[in-house]
């Protein structure tokens, strides 16, 4: 009882002391009292008290700052270098930069130290995580995985690796730089597209709106909290088409609609893209908002950079409410847009649902996505082709045109129906100077088409093939020969 009673009285001075101090413009932080309003060294709370300093404020005489004794990096003046040198062994190199990267945690980093034979002192796991996330975390990256790459900018960081190569011929460095202009040129043209995109948000209008259309990886059904080994083996698969639309609403404020098309049709195909896009049109928000002159960007798949879909937009303008439709391309390798973040979003939404909720049909998925959602602008819907129909789309029209892998954009108007008009970014290059700048080339051509019939090819697995990120393999340089004719560059 005279224990307590003694605990209490100190506690209470204490307590009657920090408010004193407080009053007096002082602050409190760790173990050190800090005078507020003038620029003197900390003064710790043991020196306060033992000098009265909650008795008289100004009488205090204030000490540097010290270091803390008791820590165990003070006392064994060895333990920060043995540490240092153990966490550079652990760590490998960071493949996106150049920096190192810990792959071990915090516990498994105290395991590993307390089985080093030769390790300076013991320690405990607190002490250990503070002095790991004081002096050696920031040095340290947490690693990474990163999917969907660009080839010719991971190409780009091969040769960086390789210049790096001490002895390299000047042949060979040559070769490299040409190289090396190859991916700069790619890289040019992915921010002048992408200035163009932003352009053409920025002139968005209550009748010229953009439209950003892709494909998601297809949905895997037949997911839940109890699932059988052999249903692994019987999964349906439905297909996710994608399609946002920035337009404008009466008081010219940025509106952002999400249409979300599922299928049971797994073929990516003109085909579907054009039924899609019929089925849009045909929904009463797209006819209340009244758009004459539509944009719309994808990236260089094969089912969207066709000559089917060109003919498609063309037969648009002369028989829709369309005035013009622009149809642009994102630089190939670098499509990704806000209709990816809503694919990301949906994946993550089936993630946790299927902890709960059996996914076995197309109603379940769409119950999955509209519990999800809570975006009034959102709209995820089913769509059935019928046999029939699907049939009758095959036999259809295309442009008769040359190649058009240069070809940025395409523009198709009402007020033009027996012509189209074509926009190529192009460099001009001095032999000394390098690029001079850009310039839009811009042709005007006639249409002419020609009968096609879609054809199903089967699709067979490819060898995975097993590179170096340190090694140009044949693939890039079948790659990079096909860019190097692309932007009339030699590289040999």
């Amino acid at each position: 009882m005279i224990t307590k009673l003694f605990f209490f009285i100190i506690n209470s001075i204490e307590l009657t002391q920090h408010k004193d101090l407080l009053q007096h413009s002082w602050k409190f932080s760790s173990t050190t009292w800090t005078r507020v309003a003038s620029k003197d060294a900390p003064l710790p709370y043991s020196t306060a008290r033992a000098n009265g300093a909650a008795n008289n404020i100004d009488s205090v005489a204030p000490t540097p700052p010290q270091l803390n004794k008791r820590k165990k990096e003070f006392q064994n003046p060895t333990l920060l270098a043995f540490m240092n040198q153990l966490f550079d062994s652990l760590s490998i190199p960071c493949p996106h930069m150049n920096q190192k990267t810990m792959p071990f945690s915090e516990n498994k980093l105290h395991i590993l130290y307390k089985k080093c034979p030769t390790k300076p002192c013991s320690i405990s796991k607190s002490c250990f995580r503070r002095i790991w996330r004081e002096y050696f975390k920031k040095n340290f990256r947490k690693p990474q995985h990163r999917d969907g790459l660009c080839q010719l900018c991971e190409i780009g960081h091969k040769i960086e690796k390789l210049e790096e190569i001490q002895g390299i011929s000047a042949t060979e460095a040559e070769k490299l730089k040409k190289l090396k202009n190859i991916v700069a040129r790619h890289k040019q043209l992915n921010e002048e597209k992408k200035k163009k995109f932003q352009k053409h948000i920025s002139e968005v209008t209550e009748k010229k709106a953009i439209l950003v259309i892709d494909f998601k990886e297809n949905i895997t059904l037949g997911f839940g909290p109890r699932e059988l080994g052999q249903s692994w083996y019987k999964r349906e698969r439905r297909t996710v088409f994608g399609m946002l639309l920035y337009t404008k609403d009466g008081q010219g404020k940025s509106v952002k609609y999400h249409f979300n098309l599922i299928s049971d049709c797994l073929t990516h195909d003109a085909i579907f893209v054009k039924m899609a896009l019929l089925d849009l049109f045909t929904k009463p928000l797209w006819k209340r908002l009244n758009i004459q002159n539509l944009l719309i960007w994808a990236d260089n798949a094969p089912h969207f950079r066709n000559k089917t879909l060109f003919h498609f937009y063309h037969h648009l303008t002369k028989t829709r409410d369309f005035q013009s439709i622009q149809y642009s391309f994102f630089e190939p390798y670098h499509g990704k847009s806000e209709v990816d973040s809503m694919f990301g979003l949906m994946t993550e939404w089936l993630k946790h649902w299927k902890k709960t909720q059996f996914v076995n049909t197309t109603e379940d998925l769409l119950a999955c996505f509209t519990a999800n959602n809570n975006d009034p602008n959102s709209f995820f819907y089913f769509l059935t082709f019928s046999p029939s129909l699907w049939t009758s789309s095959m036999n259809t029209t295309r442009l008769k045109m040359g190649p058009s892998k240069n070809i940025f954009s395409f523009l198709f108007e009402s007020k033009s129906p027996g012509g189209f008009q074509t926009l190529q970014l192009n460099y001009v290059t001095e032999v000394n100077t390098g690029w001079k700048g850009l310039k839009e080339y811009v042709q005007t051509r006639f249409i002419q088409t020609e009968t096609w019939k879609s054809k199903k090819t089967p699709k067979y697995s490819k060898q995975i093939e097993v590179t170096n990120s340190g090694q140009i393999t044949a693939s890039d340089w079948k790659l990079l020969n096909k860019k190097a004719t692309q932007y009339s560059m030699e590289i040999d």
